[in-house]
């Protein structure tokens, strides 16, 4: 996301809003809806998590010009950390009503509609491997004598497996994933919520059932790459647990 655009035909893969406008429609009607049932404040905040190339965000502002009493009252925060896609945005959209900003704490009124078009699936994630009674985490090293990057499992660390027993995931066997960014994320964006009011609305590939596997995949140019191939290029993803939000 540093180095380049990940995103379309030329990246290595496609999102909803570069398929079709209407995905955009829809996600807007629901913020009008969503606005609606707050009692139609004279102020609404949407802040995009991860807005990649802006389609999304443009999409959103044209079909929120239909709502006329909606769209006075909007303001579009744009929270992107990658300088490389926070100019391709700035030349897609071109609007009064967008701020790109680089940290949620900063967010200091409401109410806040957070939306994230896989923005938690993208986020770095920890993961352990639990056989009987013993827990071990799964470290990244480069091995000098094969000249190559691998993965390698230590004993895991006797306050971070308290940590993530409270989360009941250590409930089987096998690989664990501990999303520790998107935690910490969902606490910031709680936190906003509670003190401003608003809603959480995301998109991302996911489960809702326990499952104890490896969902850590990797994608370079629309096929599915091993983890290490081309490091720093090829985009790295991982499934949602659901049951944590």
């Amino acid at each position: 996301y540093m180095k380049k655009n990940p995103f379309g035909e030329n990246g290595d893969y496609i999102t909803s809003p570069l398929i079709s406008n209407l995905f955009g429609e829809m996600i807007t009607i629901w913020c009008v809806a969503f606005w609606e049932n707050l009692g139609k404040p004279n102020k609404i905040i949407i802040v995009e998590m991860g807005p990649g190339d802006g389609s999304l965000c443009k999409d959103i502002l044209t079909t929120s010009k239909n709502f006329k009493n909606f769209y006075k009252c909007l303001t579009i925060k744009l929270y992107e950390k990658s300088n490389k896609l926070k100019n391709i945005q700035k030349k897609k959209i071109k609007n009064s009503k967008i701020e790109w900003i680089n940290s949620l704490s900063k967010l200091k009124n409401g109410p806040i509609i957070f939306l994230g078009n896989e923005f938690f699936d993208s986020l770095p994630i920890k993961q352990f491997h639990k056989k009987k009674k013993k827990v071990f985490e799964k470290y990244v090293f480069f091995s000098k004598k094969e000249k190559k990057i691998k993965f390698l499992f230590k004993k895991a660390n006797k306050n971070l497996i308290k940590k993530i027993k409270k989360l009941n995931l250590f409930s089987e066997d096998g690989i664990i994933e501990y999303p520790f960014s998107s935690i910490k994320y969902l606490k910031i964006i709680s936190k906003k919520i509670i003190k401003y009011n608003g809603g959480l609305l995301i998109f991302d590939y996911g489960y809702t059932k326990k499952k104890s596997e490896n969902t850590l995949k990797s994608i370079f140019r629309h096929k599915h790459v091993d983890t290490f191939f081309n490091p720093g290029h090829a985009d790295i993803t991982s499934h949602i647990n659901y049951e944590l939000f």
